[in-house]
């Protein structure tokens, strides 16, 4: 397929882009479809014009290819914000991102409705290692949860017959990169952490117990790789965010190591590889909801029955799920482990209102999943209420003052629900809100204390590039 060549954003702003000395080519004869709200905005943003040019390069049909990076920049962050928040964009030195993609309402239109925009690669530290081959790049994005989270915690969801949770994965992404090295050594880097570990051979990771990043060297234990190799690894996630980062990542490594080590897995395989692996790192149970939104991205419905667990993909349109929702994340970290455990627990020993509060939350998922299917956004609203009044029966500390606060002050300006991502006591939380109100909501959370995240659906799942 012929590659197509298109200018995000020129140089200077108050400039033409097809005039400007910088910018010439094939690059200039394919400037189209993008409009002049976004550059407009821009200009606002920055008084002085400095913005750089990135060119994406994205086959027709839309299907994603690596771009390549003039600058570091949060295009990103910063158009989501601009086109559908509001508010005024970061400096470019506030944020460093790995992934752009932009929806037709952001500017772009035809083949280049979705675009890749990969700096995080660019941000991997380069050290004096030889490498033996190419480089393994794989990503998969966060999610926000909707409905019937921790009834997905194995037991639990055999207890409530029809049990399902909802989800939407979200544009917030996961990178791990494998390099082959020559010699024995295992090299570790997590960049958005910036933890290192090194180890001489593979015999000093098997032997390990306790590392300091631990989802890289647990995967490498069970993959058990021959060679050397440079593993790294990054997030966009904010720390214990509660939108799944680590699953995410849990995904992304998994499937780098799998085509490192030549295993061929199924996807069904990564996750059931991802899930156990990642309960042996926290040393608790952990639900399979969250790697579901990492491969498959979408929204999904996944079903949890006694014959397994079913994903579905909710035939809905991105942008209205881009339309209706606002991501904010109130800064403190949660330990879902210890919250999702104590409800476990309770569940286990025979807690006759746990069990009954989780017969509701199962109802409530089922019925969320109907509304979001039929667009009933008031029913989704309500039903989104009324789980988030459960949750907080079930584990008084899923809340805090700073997230009380916030939804209450959504509640105001346009919110018609809200509840935390995840297992709670900080980390995000999701906002319902009226159609047209994200604007407004979002700089009302931002004045009361909340970081609004850019929340953009993403379409795809776990991505790698072919072999």
């Amino acid at each position: 397929m012929r590659n197509q060549f298109f200018i995000a954003n020129a140089l200077k702003l108050d400039a033409d882009p097809s005039t400007h000395p910088n910018i010439s080519g094939p690059e200039i004869s394919l400037w189209r479809g993008l409009d002049q709200e976004p550059l407009q905005a821009w200009r606002r943003g920055y008084p002085h014009g400095d913005v750089p040019v990135i060119v994406v390069i994205v086959r027709e049909h839309g299907e994603d290819l690596f771009a390549h990076e003039e600058s570091r920049l949060p295009v990103r962050e910063s158009l989501a914000r601009l086109t559908h928040r509001g508010a005024d964009p970061p400096h470019p030195s506030q944020v460093l991102l790995a992934d752009v993609r932009l929806s037709s309402h952001a500017g772009y239109t035809d083949s280049a409705t979705r675009v890749s925009y990969n700096s995080a690669f660019t941000r991997m530290r380069k050290a004096n290692y030889v490498p033996t081959g190419p480089t393994i790049i794989a990503q998969a994005p966060c999610r926000a949860d909707l409905a019937g989270g921790t009834i997905d915690l194995w037991p639990l969801y055999l207890f409530h017959p029809g049990a399902l949770t909802l989800n939407f994965a979200v544009n917030i992404l996961t990178t791990c990169r494998v390099t082959p090295l020559k010699g024995t050594g295992i090299h570790l880097r997590s960049l958005d952490t910036k933890r290192e570990e090194d180890f001489e051979n593979f015999e000093q990771v098997h032997a390990g117990k306790k590392f300091r990043l631990p989802i890289s060297a647990r995967l490498l234990q069970f993959f058990a790789p021959k060679e050397g190799a440079l593993i790294e690894t990054d997030s966009e996630s904010p720390a214990g965010a509660g939108i799944s980062g680590s699953s995410a990542l849990m995904i992304a490594t998994t499937a780098a190591l799998a085509r490192f080590t030549n295993r061929h897995l199924t996807l069904e395989q990564m996750r059931v590889i991802a899930q156990n692996v990642e309960a042996q790192i926290i040393e608790v149970p952990t639900g399979c909801q969250d790697y579901y939104p990492a491969l498959y991205g979408g929204v999904s419905a996944i079903r949890l029955d006694a014959d397994g667990i079913h994903r579905e993909a909710v035939p809905i349109m991105p942008e209205e799920i881009e339309s209706r929702f606002v991501l904010a994340y109130t800064g403190l970290p949660r330990k879902s482990g210890i919250n999702n455990w104590e409800v476990f627990t309770a569940h286990i020993n025979g807690d006759k209102r746990v069990f009954r509060n989780f017969e509701r939350i199962a109802g409530i998922a089922r019925a969320m999943h109907q509304a979001l299917v039929v667009g009933d956004w008031d029913g989704m609203a309500r039903l989104m209420r009324e789980e988030w009044k459960l949750r907080r029966s079930n584990a008084p500390g899923i809340s805090t003052p700073l997230i009380d606060k916030l939804i209450g002050t959504a509640a105001k300006h346009g919110g018609q629900a809200a509840k935390v991502c995840g297992a709670g006591g900080g980390g995000c939380v999701i906002f319902q809100v009226e159609k047209g109100a994200a604007s407004r909501v979002g700089t009302a959370i931002g004045d009361a204390g909340g970081r609004v995240l850019p929340l953009q659906a993403a379409r795809d799942g776990l991505r790698m590039p072919p072999l």
